[in-house]
């Protein structure tokens, strides 16, 4: 079995079924098809120990060697965030669990998918860390 999986399995054993369905054939089924709606519900819902479990999990993918693996997290989970309509509060509320090196890692992929209204607001919160605050100015 691969790592993700064995990882996913790990960090999700209650998602045993869904995560070992024949429609998850890939690390970007299972992002897709599983942890990005269950990442949007948890967040409607404030689900703070799912959403600890499902940003964790994506911020490992991020770290890890394999293209498929942080790929797929960077493409079908942190790109599409914020691709739908959420309440006014999403883009806060978000990215308070996406990590300093996680942010500079997809920023090209907001930057070029998200309106500039959207790429504003995600400035605005982010740059309070004082870990992106300079590197953010550097981005404008």
């Amino acid at each position: 079995m691969s790592l993700w999986r064995n990882k996913a399995l790990e960090t999700f054993p209650d998602l045993r079924r869904e995560l070992t369905s024949p429609d998850v054939d890939s690390t970007y089924a299972m992002w897709t098809r599983v942890l990005l709606p269950l990442a949007e519900e948890a967040q409607a819902r404030d689900d703070r120990s799912l959403l600890g479990r499902i940003h964790g999990y994506a911020a490992w993918s991020m770290r890890q060697p394999g293209k498929d693996v942080w790929n797929a997290a960077a493409v079908s989970f942190y790109e599409e965030l914020f691709n739908k309509s959420h309440s006014k509060d999403w883009i806060e509320r978000v990215v308070e669990w996406i990590p300093d090196d996680v942010v500079k890692d997809v920023w090209g992929l907001w930057a070029e998918r998200l309106s500039p209204n959207d790429v504003e607001l995600l400035r605005k919160h982010l740059s309070k860390r004082p870990g992106l605050k300079s590197w953010l100015a550097r981005k404008s």
